[in-house]
């Protein structure tokens, strides 16, 4: 599903649907909420620049990790 969408290895996660999202535990939980199928907006940072990608809510089917960023 995420790579349909456009994500790419490295992207950063800002926020996903209404829910922004500081970890990987926010990530998951937001895909699981709503209806499952529901068209959400995916905001997230490539190479510093921001981009938006529209996607089904559900599992991205990806490996998440975490990382920290100052703010």
């Amino acid at each position: 599903a995420a790579s349909e969408a456009g994500l790419q290895r490295g992207d950063l996660i800002i926020s996903y649907g209404d829910a922004r999202t500081f970890s990987v535990g926010d990530l998951q939980e937001a895909t699981r909420s709503g209806s499952r199928g529901e068209s959400v907006q995916v905001v997230f940072e490539r190479e510093g620049q921001t981009l938006t990608t529209d996607m089904l809510r559900g599992p991205l089917g990806v490996t998440l990790r975490s990382t920290r960023q100052q703010p």
